[in-house]
């Protein structure tokens, strides 16, 4: 397990260790954050299984493709363009868990659409302080092994900006936490009546 905090160290780490980690963070404050700065060709990581970045970083970094083993990933202040970074997310093998935390992209919608062969090992989405969000949208065929969504002081996505979920085939449990649109309540118990699996709704 290894945080990485200063980037500088990023070259030497790479040739040297990061092979070799099972966990890695990467954190940089204001900006320009780590925009420019993961652009480099990694070692191979292929004993990697959780990877958490905190900072300023737009695009994802080309190498995120390369990490078959990933199973856990959280995102904060990313700032990621979002139609591009869920098409590479979606292509990770066996990523089971997606945290995706305050300003970890750009877009006041968002939108997890069927396409053949993504997003396949997906069992936990977290959604948490997002406060430009106001609308989620699960299309039919999305996430097929989605078992717990988490919406966390995601305030301003209301009764209507919350849809598909009476789709989600595997999901068993959704959790409303934080502060949120109290309309937003009443949607998830109409949408989880519908769902075949009968998900338990949790929230404050």
């Amino acid at each position: 397990r290894v945080s990485i905090r200063k980037i500088a160290k990023l070259s030497y780490l790479s040739l040297q260790t990061l092979p070799s980690y099972t966990h890695l963070s990467l954190r940089a404050e204001g900006e320009p954050g780590l925009q420019g700065c993961l652009d480099h060709t990694f070692a191979p990581l292929s004993k990697l299984q959780s990877l958490k970045i905190y900072g300023n970083l737009v695009t994802l970094p080309t190498w995120i493709t390369q990490i078959q083993n990933l199973t856990k990933l959280k995102l904060r202040s990313t700032q990621l363009k979002l139609d591009l970074s869920l098409e590479v997310l979606g292509k990770l093998p066996h990523l089971a868990i997606l945290r995706l935390w305050m300003n970890s992209f750009q877009s006041k919608e968002l939108c997890f659409n069927f396409q053949q062969g993504t997003f396949l090992s997906h069992v936990v989405m977290e959604l948490k302080d997002q406060g430009g969000l106001k609308s989620l949208t699960f299309m039919q065929g999305a996430m097929p092994r989605l078992e717990l969504l988490q919406i966390d002081n995601c305030i301003h996505i209301d009764e209507n900006g919350l849809s598909g979920v009476s789709s989600l085939p595997s999901l068993r449990e959704v959790m409303l936490k934080g502060d949120h649109n109290e309309e937003l309540m009443k949607n998830l118990r109409d949408q989880i009546t519908l769902n075949q699996n009968q998900p338990v709704l949790k929230g404050a």
